[in-house]
This record gives structure tokens, sequence and C-alpha cells, in this order.
């Protein structure tokens, strides 16, 4: 990231346009086109060419091979520590009858088939840790190495993208990213929903208006396929109603009817109707993420790891929480306890018993639903109570 920086710096500070009125690159070391360096020549009516200082052209090749070379060990790394959890995939004939005949989405046949085969998963200690061949951050990294490859041959121009790697520095922008993605499958449903309504009125706009648009304002209408692209252009930009197009030979009341109807109609519909939906749903999504890190954050501060036990249960009796987590139930202390019985060698028959239940997931040994302090209170209340 810090590479990819520093020659986006540079690029900054180093790249112009070539003028074509003084002939030149301009003052300073400047002394050729990109063009030129790489064997084309400049020709005159041709788009403006870049020109580059030697200095600078001389650096970001090796400042990008050493760029790639971090990318390239930053991949294999991953690789190497996650091979035994990288799942490859295969097909599933069920899950595409269900996403296709029932509608049924990935994360909801994943769920149904958890709880369908909840021992089967149980059995599995490495089932809940396999990571997708195709998940995004395998595939991000193999973008990494592309474009770092890219860098070097295309004037250090790919390396922006690895700008983006931002996002798994800081926890925020991560939350973020999942809170927008969180309902991505009632996202995808509007996607088609949405180019329907787009084709709709292109189709509108070529029987009834293609001549209004302007080619002089990237405004094309002179068949179905020029005036579609014309409107999904004009779609995706924020205006106060309909597309805002010029509307040139068309200058009777007639016109302007044709035009309220067109442009409210398309307000109503996909502006209102469609974007909106979206923002909608990409707010569920975050506080859906939100109200589950906050349940997580409460069951951690709330609940006990080992027993179960709530927190209200030891208050009512007048016992501290805070003793009861820290020392009679440390949950460092049982993960220093399972280490112990995976590296000794010498296990007597409780310690073998334990270890034998903790390979196979067998919980049964823990003290679940049970506290020695909270049964002793509890002893001591009853007597009292009936003395």
């Amino acid at each position: 990231l810090l590479l990819a920086a520093f020659i986006q710096v540079w690029m900054l500070a180093d790249m112009k346009t070539y003028n074509t009125d003084m002939g030149h690159c301009g003052t300073g070391n400047l002394t050729h086109l990109m063009e030129v360096a790489d064997g084309y020549p400049y020709r005159e009516g041709s788009r403006p060419q870049i020109c580059i200082s030697n200095s600078f052209n001389f650096a970001y090749r090796y400042i990008g091979f050493l760029h790639l070379l971090s990318t390239i060990g930053l991949f294999a790394t991953y690789i190497l520590m996650n091979a035994h959890r990288i799942k490859l995939p295969y097909l599933n004939l069920k899950r595409i009858k269900s996403f296709f005949v029932t509608g049924t989405s990935e994360r909801a046949y994943k769920a149904r088939y958890e709880a369908t085969h909840k021992d089967t998963l149980t059995q599995n200690s490495l089932q809940r840790m396999e990571i997708s061949a195709f998940c995004f951050y395998n595939l991000w990294l193999v973008i990494m190495v592309i474009a770092s490859a890219m860098g070097i041959i295309y004037h250090g121009y790919p390396f922006s993208i690895h700008l983006l790697h931002i996002t798994a520095m800081f926890d925020l922008l991560k939350r973020v990213i999942k809170g927008s993605m969180a309902n991505r499958d009632q996202l995808l449903v509007l996607v088609p929903f949405a180019l329907c309504i787009i084709y709709i009125y292109a189709i509108i706009y070529f029987a009834t208006a293609r001549e209004m648009f302007e080619p002089t304002k990237m405004e094309y209408c002179e068949t179905l396929g020029q005036c579609l692209s014309t409107v999904i252009r004009y779609s995706f930009r924020l205006s106060a109603g309909g597309h805002n197009y010029s509307w040139t030979n068309r200058t009777s009341f007639n016109d302007l009817w044709l035009r309220i109807v067109i442009d409210s109609t398309f307000w109503v519909v996909y502006c209102i109707a469609v974007l909106k939906l979206v923002n909608a749903i990409i707010l569920d999504g975050f506080i859906s993420l939100k109200k589950e890190r906050e349940d997580t954050i409460t069951d951690m501060l709330n609940t006990c790891t080992i027993c179960g036990k709530n927190k209200d249960d030891f208050v009512t009796m007048g016992l501290s929480w805070s003793t009861h987590v820290r020392n009679e139930h440390n949950t460092w202390s049982y993960i220093k306890l399972f280490y112990y019985l995976s590296t000794c060698r010498n296990q007597s028959a409780v310690e073998k018993q334990v270890h034998d239940k903790f390979l196979i997931k067998d919980v049964s040994f823990l003290p679940l639903d049970r506290s020695l302090s909270l049964e002793v209170k509890q002893a001591r209340y009853s007597y009292k109570r009936h003395r």
C-alpha cells in the first residue's frame, strides 16, 4: 500500500500533458513523451500525449518490481497459511434448483442445510473454519497481483487499484462495506427490475421522441440500442426528476405535456420506487449489522462463556459477576487447560477423558448451567428459608 501510494504521489507531481502549441513537454526534467519512449512518436491530430521525467520513467519500473514481489509474497503467505482451510467449489444441483425454483438465497440455503445436518457439522471440526476458494478476499489478492504486474507495463496506472487495500487496515471501513452488502441478495433482485424499467422508457423515447436527442451532448437515439445506452447513462445521474434531456426540435405546447408525463412517471417509478428502495435495503443492512454487533457485545459482557449463566443470576443472589468470570470461570484458564491437554503426553485417566471429549466437541465435561458459588449461595438461602 505504501509503495503504491508513493508511486501515485510521484505521478501527481510528474506527469503532464504534451504542449502541442510549444512543441515540447515543458520546463524542467520532462524531456520525452511516454509514447516516444515506447516507440510511438507523436502524430499531429492525435490525442494529447503524456510527458514523464527520465527519473520517474526509470524509478517506477524498479519500485513497481519491488511492489510486485511484495504482492506475490502477500498472496503466497496467505495461501500457505490457509491452505488447509480453503475449500474448492463443487456443483450442487440442489442449491441451483433451490435458487431458481424457490428463490432461496445462498445464505438461506446454508442456514437450512446447517439446521438439517447439525450433527454432521458438529463432528467436523474444520467445517466452520473453511474458506471458499472464490471468496472476495481471495479474488482481491489475485486482482492485486495482476494489477501490480500491469502497473510495470502501463506506466504505473494500475498501482492506483492497490490504494483500495486501505479497507483491510481499518475495521470501520470493513463494517461499512459489510453493512452495505448485508442484504446483497435483495439488491441483486432489484437490478433486473431497474433494467426493465429503463428499457421500457428507452422504447418510449425511441418511439415518441427520438429526434429530440442532441448528439453533441452525447445523447444518441438513432437505434434502440443507442437509445437504451443513453437512457442508462442519464438514469444514474442525480436530477430533480426525469432525465433532463435537451429536447431539441420540440417547441410546441403538446411537447411539454409529453415531457411532463415521461419525466413525472419516471421520477415516481424509478427515482422513488427503485432508488429509495435500494437506500432502504442498504440502511436495513446497517441496522441489522448494528443490532447483531450490539447483541454480541451484550452477550459477551452479560453471559458466562463457560457455564452460560447470566449476570442477573449472580446480581440477584448478591454475588460479584466480575469475580465469577475472572476467578471461578476464567475463559483463559480453560484455554490453557486445552493447550496443556493437547501437548501433554503423560495424561491421567481424567485428563485423557476430558481430552477425548474435547476432540469430538463433546462439552459435557464443562460445568454447563452450573456455578459452584451460585449453588452454595442458593443452598444457604434455601437452608435459612426452611429453618
